[in-house]
Parts: C-alpha cells; sequence; structure tokens
C-alpha cells in the first residue's frame, strides 16, 4: 500500500503541469466548470446542458456546433428534470452563456411540446470570452481572499505577540 505525503501547514500544492488555471484550451463541459460558469448555472441548466452534449451530432466533419433534436419529455427522462418549466429555464440559461443556439419557432402553448431542434456550441467564441471572463474574477477573488487570512494570520500573531 502506497502512502501519501503530508503537505506542511501553509503550503500550496503545486500542479507541474499548470492544467489547474488553464482556461481556454477544454471543449465542451470542461470549459464550464475549469471557468467557474458551471457552479453559476441552475441545477436544470447542468444536468440539460451534459445530455445536449451527450446527444449531439456533428453536421460534418468539420463542424463545430452539434445539433440536437430532443423533445421535453425526452429532456426530462434524460436529464432528470420532469418541469417544462424548469426544463425551459435551463434552456434560457445555457443560451445566455453561449452553449446553445434556441430555435426561433414559437413554442407550442400544450404542455406535450412536440421535438425541436437544438444548436449545440460548446465552443462558441461567446462562451469562451465569458469563461474567460468568470476565470479571471475567480481568480482574482481567491487572490484577495488569501491576502485577507493573510493579514488575519499577520494580526493574530501580533495580537499574541502583545499579549
Amino acid at each position: 500500500m502506497e502512502r501519501v505525503g503530508r503537505t506542511p501547514a501553509r503550503k500550496r500544492l503545486t500542479d507541474a503541469d499548470g492544467r489547474r488555471d488553464r482556461v481556454g484550451y477544454e471543449r465542451g463541459l470542461g470549459l464550464l466548470i475549469r471557468s467557474g460558469l458551471w457552479a453559476r448555472l441552475s441545477a436544470p441548466a447542468q444536468a440539460i446542458a451534459a445530455v445536449l452534449l451527450e446527444f449531439g451530432e456533428r453536421g460534418g466533419p468539420l463542424e463545430e456546433a452539434l445539433r440536437v433534436q430532443m423533445a421535453y419529455r425526452t429532456l426530462a427522462r434524460f436529464s432528470g428534470v420532469q418541469s417544462h418549466n424548469a426544463i425551459r429555464k435551463g434552456l434560457v440559461d445555457l443560451a445566455e452563456v453561449g452553449f446553445v443556439v434556441l430555435p426561433t419557432a414559437v413554442p407550442s402553448p400544450c404542455l406535450d411540446r412536440r421535438s425541436a431542434t437544438y444548436l449545440v456550441t460548446p465552443n462558441s467564441h461567446e462562451l469562451w470570452e465569458l469563461a474567460q471572463a468568470t476565470a479571471r474574477q475567480t481568480q482574482q477573488e481567491i487572490a484577495a481572499e488569501v491576502e485577507l487570512r493573510r493579514r488575519q494570520r499577520v494580526e493574530r500573531l501580533h495580537s499574541r505577540r502583545r499579549n
């Protein structure tokens, strides 16, 4: 049995290949997850994104976008999201970040909606730019938190020395 080494207190782990901070080199869900966008998406949007990406088919060998023809009932079956309103909200959330292009046709007013064709764009320029901005913001928040913790630690040490 191999033993796991211990990391000394206040020492950060180093990642030799730097993959942890490289945002923009991923594809599909990896871009959403590594950028921090995934955590900001609603649970229905997360479930639907995985389903659309799995069922997406390329139109041609050079085409990056994927086409998915699917009804709400099928989305509900495979994503676990049972509410049609939640499915719609998830699809709109994904469209807002540039992960999917919704059909332009007006949806049927009845709950038994026919299948629609969605254009999944997991590598769109809009999504990539938003992922970069979100990743930068997350890195700045982490740096600010690290600095705050450092100041608090220094303050605690100074107050102990005074007493």
